[in-house]
């Protein structure tokens, strides 16, 4: 009796085994399935010199007559009361920026130019138009909401020289951010200076509006050096030609210390690349020194080499997962970015953005060649949401990739790298651009090597070409006027 149950013992193992295994197959097949082939047609915008989101707004716009506004907000684009939006047009380094006579024969205003970059505002009509008309070598990029890098002097220790009179007078300080809303309550509480040196308004509709972000920064200057000079530069969050201004206008003013808490990214894959580098180095090289955010986001970043499957997918892990699942709250805007090693060959890669069937294309950007890809998505549907992240080989060998997700949906995590999540212009060889990390006030003072310190958001090192980053860290989430309940962030 003994070796019969055995014997069905390992028969009864062996189904169950077989069972799982045919279960597994099904289940893999069935999900292989739902994965589209191949992504949706050649979008027309592989022809032109601007993202698909900008081809599409106008498209829909002028063609099919929907309702601009609303797609603005879907694709989270910045724009103004008249409906214009901000778009930034960019020649090569070194080159000259477009004429300005090409945007206004179309409607649109240029409010900036800086080097080889225009700002400028355009009816949602006239994108494709200004697109077709741009001369070879010039490129039309959307400005993005921008990614806010969301304190104390006791713990760091400055609180000694600041009341023995080390307090900063003398010095010109700058705060380069996208928004001061809350200026007014922090200089009734003292918390912010009375008076500045200058403000200058680039994004339109003055320095007190906007986010409360920079405000938020000022406070935390302040506190160590409330004898400085200030002078606040508010900028439309990833518009460059507004920030190379802001720089310039700095250094006309003598100032000897910026403070930049913002984020850009696909500005280039080598160090000391793209225009947010180049407005550190010209700030830099003025004399000044320039501190920049780290970034946040340790949990919202993946890098590493293309791993294609046969139908161009890149798979995520050797699981084979072609989709990273990112939750949205309702009414949220995510921005996605995507870049890679360009060195040695041309590739093209392109971002998608699906919904959780993976039957519909929420969002997507599929530039030509070399061309970085990006675009925004604002969770309008109502409810929390799942959307999936895929990566489509369209030519081009294997090289190694990195994608980012700002804003505030929660990334999967099993497809998290925070290694080389650090954000321009923390890339900078410059070495008065110093990167700022995070670490929680209340364990700031920990002696050094103590474990888990450093938040769990907080951008890490190195960069593209292994330089060590974050340069610093200081102490996060201390209360302030315009954070009362704690500022939080690299910034």
């Amino acid at each position: 009796m003994m070796k019969t149950t055995n014997k069905m013992k390992s028969f009864f193992a062996l189904s169950v085994v077989l069972c799982s295994a045919v279960i597994a197959l099904l289940a893999s097949q069935a999900w292989a399935q739902q994965i589209p082939q191949s992504p949706p047609p050649r979008h027309p915008a592989r022809d032109l010199p601007m993202p698909a989101g900008l081809y599409d707004l106008d498209y829909a716009v002028r063609v099919e007559g929907a309702d601009a506004a609303s797609i603005i907000l879907k694709k989270g684009f910045i724009a103004r009361a008249d409906g214009k939006i901000n778009v930034e047009i960019i020649n090569q380094k070194g080159s000259e920026h477009v004429d300005p006579a090409l945007i206004t024969r179309f409607g649109g205003e240029v409010d900036a130019t800086w080097h080889n970059r225009v700002s400028a505002w355009i009816p949602p009509d006239q994108l494709i138009a200004i697109a077709r008309g741009l001369p070879a070598g010039f490129y039309m990029e959307d400005v993005c909401a921008g990614g806010l890098d969301d304190e104390g002097p006791g713990v760091i220790g400055s609180d000694a020289y600041r009341d023995a009179g080390a307090d900063g007078s003398g010095r010109k300080i700058a705060v380069i951010d996208s928004g001061f809303d809350s200026l007014l309550q922090a200089q009734n509480a003292g918390a912010a200076p009375l008076t500045f040196g200058d403000t200058v308004d680039f994004a339109g509709g003055g320095i007190i509006s906007g986010s409360r972000h920079g405000c938020g920064c000022l406070e935390m200057v302040y506190d160590h050096a409330p004898g400085a000079t200030y002078y606040l530069y508010r900028v439309n969050g990833g518009n460059i030609t507004h920030l190379g201004n802001a720089v310039d206008s700095a250094i006309a003013k003598g100032v000897n210390i910026i403070t930049l808490s913002q984020s850009y990214y696909n500005q280039g894959w080598e160090d000391n690349s793209g225009g947010a580098c180049d407005a550190a180095a010209a700030a830099t090289a003025a004399g000044m020194l320039f501190f920049t955010s780290a970034g946040n986001r340790a949990k919202d970043h993946w890098q590493g080499d293309l791993s294609p499957t046969v139908t161009g997918w890149h798979k995520w892990a050797a699981s084979g997962d072609v989709t990273i699942d990112i939750v949205m709250d309702s009414g949220d805007t995510d921005n996605f970015r995507l870049s890679w090693d360009t060195s040695g060959d041309v590739y093209d890669y392109n971002l998608y953005l699906y919904n959780s069937a993976l039957d519909s294309v929420l969002a997507s950007d599929v530039e030509s060649g070399n061309n970085f890809e990006e675009f925004s998505w604002t969770n309008n549907i109502g409810d929390d949401l799942t959307v999936m992240l895929m990566v489509w080989r369209a030519r081009g060998g294997i090289t190694e990739i990195e994608v980012f997700e700002s804003k505030s949906g929660v990334w999967q995590e099993e497809h998290r790298v925070s290694e080389g999540s650090t954000t321009s212009p923390s890339n900078s060889t410059e070495p008065n651009c110093i990167s700022v990390g995070a670490v929680d006030w209340d364990v700031f003072t920990s002696p050094p090597g103590t474990d888990n310190i450093i938040k769990s958001y907080s951008s890490q090192g190195p960069t593209n070409e292994g330089a060590t980053r974050p340069k610093l860290c200081g102490p996060t989430d201390c209360t302030s006027v315009s954070y009362p309940s704690g500022f939080t962030g690299t910034s």
